[in-house]
């Protein structure tokens, strides 16, 4: 009995495989935003086996690499089949982001269910 609690404990903490395929680093950029497009690095790690994610650096408009100025902590990542869903807290406000994967290295969706955000794999 108690090796049978302890496997079912083990199994639940264990990475999905819907959610293995969020692994990695992705240049993620929303569009038409009031001060333009913007391009950040969303990092998706494993943790104790759940998700876990941070922006801490973006993209300048000469493509190149530099630190965020307030390192942005992801607070909750859900998968759902091919579907992400995010929740962040930055300059004020709870930021919600909800994309799908169009393939393994790219994906479409929203902030705050209103701004366009694509997303593409890092290798």
């Amino acid at each position: 009995m108690i090796l049978l609690v302890f496997s079912v404990a083990l199994m639940s903490a264990q990475t999905t495989a819907d959610e293995k395929k969020y692994l990695g680093n992705w240049k993620m950029t929303w569009l038409d935003l009031p001060d333009g497009n913007m391009t950040v690095i969303l990092k998706i790690t494993e943790v104790d086996g759940k998700l876990a994610g941070v922006i801490d650096e973006e993209i300048n408009a000469d493509g190149k690499r530099k630190p965020v100025s307030e390192v942005v902590k992801i607070k909750n990542i859900e998968v759902n089949g091919v579907k992400l869903s995010l929740m962040y807290h930055a300059q004020g406000y709870d930021v919600g982001i909800e994309v799908e994967l169009e393939d393994e290295k790219k994906f479409t969706g929203t902030m705050m269910g209103r701004f366009e955000t694509i997303g593409e794999k890092l290798m």
